[in-house]
């Protein structure tokens, strides 16, 4: 006889949010969101950290980050953060796993 495993109470189905520049924007973290990002990016890498921002927080998130004119290293630690969000990690942890020094 075989064993049921049951989910309830383990999935946490909510989004997760960031909060950029007094913004809070909702992350698709979704797997069927990352999949649709990946093909994305296959068919245009030069674009794929815009479309990275875009996928995960929504135009209003990429245009706000626009916005901000970030040097490339907060660039990069933002999309770290992202990352960690997406793998459930917390931000200090995406930075040391992502931003390799």
């Amino acid at each position: 006889m075989s064993n049921i495993v049951s989910t309830k109470d383990q999935l946490i189905l909510d989004s997760p949010q960031i909060e950029i520049n007094g913004h809070v924007f909702q992350v698709d973290s979704r797997k069927s969101n990352l999949d649709k990002l990946s093909k994305a990016i296959s068919a245009d890498q030069e674009h794929a950290d815009d479309l990275a921002f875009k996928f995960l927080i929504g135009k209003e998130g990429l245009d706000e980050i626009k916005k901000m004119d970030l040097s490339f290293v907060n660039y990069q630690e933002l999309m770290a953060i992202l990352q960690g969000i997406v793998y459930g990690i917390t931000a200090e942890e995406a930075k040391k796993r992502f931003l390799s020094k």
